[in-house]
């Protein structure tokens, strides 16, 4: 049978048509089935890892800032067992408002006996507080005031391990240092001290007459201490000039103090230790006519030495007598009382007029 042309056509392209559905369900079935067989190949772990894989992908896209949040959130949280935050250890400031205002107390206190029970309790209750210095300091003032020479060494050292630079401790230990003999510690406390007054500037709060004479009263304890010092040592060495320096220590200390017993009976010793028997008398006399334990040996020196004076004829004591000595003595101290009264009270007035400059303030323009 004869077709038409165009069913002969159609007839091709319907043959060629099955053939390429019948390709393509061949590619399928051969698909399906390396699919099944890469699976089989897989081991477990790789199929659960791909199924968590899958899973956690939408958590993976959580915004950054969010996953920041959480982050920083269970960062400050504190985990069990953790100690809670105290903020850093500074000497000279409190860790907590309580701690400072147990301080505070201490600091108000004007009952000795309250302020050192305070004190204590203070040190027993924030023993790693950085008022801690400053507790001992007050300790140690209080012992030094109640001739506790134990407990004010104890708790000077332990402040000046964070205050070295105390002249208000270095000055008194100089002192105590001395005359138990320890003449380096004397020596280098009395050295620190004086350097330091020559450099402070008069605290806030204290009047400028009572810096002054606190000031010089710590130098009168390092002179003195530097004097004693000297003369230890110069005992054990006979130095000429280590007892030049113990004569010129206590002569400042004098100067400083005139009323200074121990100072005038040592000074006394030293001058005539170097063969100044005129210098030492008057060393003596000083001694003697003030109100010290010093007063009643010191003019038993002044007699013999008096005496040992009046042997040679051209000697300028032999027209004297003890008592004329001792008299003329008494005026000299109180023309020197009298001297430095004055120069207190003028550097007290120069102090505060530099005060004053200070705090003016001037108008705009001029």
């Amino acid at each position: 049978m004869d077709f038409p042309p165009e069913v002969l056509s159609g007839g091709v392209v319907l043959a060629s048509e099955a053939r390429n559905i019948v390709w393509l369900e061949m590619m399928l079935k051969t698909s399906q089935l390396l699919l099944s067989l890469l699976l089989l190949c897989m081991v477990p772990g790789d199929l659960s890892a791909l199924g968590a894989s899958q899973e956690n992908q939408p958590q993976s896209q959580q915004p950054q800032e969010q996953q920041t949040q959480e982050q920083q959130t269970q960062e400050q949280q504190p985990q069990e067992g953790e100690q809670p935050f105290e903020p850093p250890r500074i000497v000279g400031k409190a860790r907590s408002q309580e701690e400072f205002d147990d301080w505070k107390m201490i600091e108000q206190s004007v009952d000795p006996p309250t302020r050192v029970d305070l004190a204590r309790r203070f040190l027993e209750t924030y023993p790693d507080s950085g008022l801690t210095a400053f507790a001992h300091q007050a300790l140690a003032q209080a012992a030094f005031e109640q001739n506790d020479t134990e407990s004010f060494i104890r708790h000077a050292e332990e402040a000046l391990l964070e205050l070295p630079e105390t002249p208000e401790l270095l000055a008194p230990l100089a002192f105590l240092y001395s005359e138990q003999r320890q003449v380096f510690k004397a020596t280098d406390y009395a050295d620190r001290a004086l350097l330091l007054l020559d450099q402070m500037e008069k605290p806030t709060g204290m009047s400028s007459i009572q810096w002054i004479t606190q000031s010089q009263g710590l130098r009168v304890r390092s002179y003195y201490a530097l004097g004693r010092s000297q003369l230890q040592l110069w005992r054990a060495s006979l130095s000429p000039e280590q007892l030049q320096q113990a004569i010129e220590h206590f002569t400042r200390t004098l100067e400083l103090d005139p009323e200074h017993g121990y100072a005038a009976f040592r000074l006394g010793y030293a001058q005539l230790e170097a063969d100044n028997p005129g210098a030492a008398l008057k060393a003596y006399a000083r001694a003697a006519v003030l109100d010290s334990p010093a007063a009643e040996p010191s003019r038993g020196r002044v007699e013999k030495i008096h005496a040992d004076l009046k042997k040679d004829p051209e000697s300028a004591w032999a027209q004297t007598s003890v008592g004329q000595i001792l008299k003329e003595e008494r005026k000299q101290l109180e023309a020197q009382l009298a001297e430095i009264e004055a120069e207190s009270n003028r550097l007290a007035a120069q102090i505060d007029s530099r005060e004053l400059l200070q705090k003016a303030v001037i108008p705009p323009g001029n």
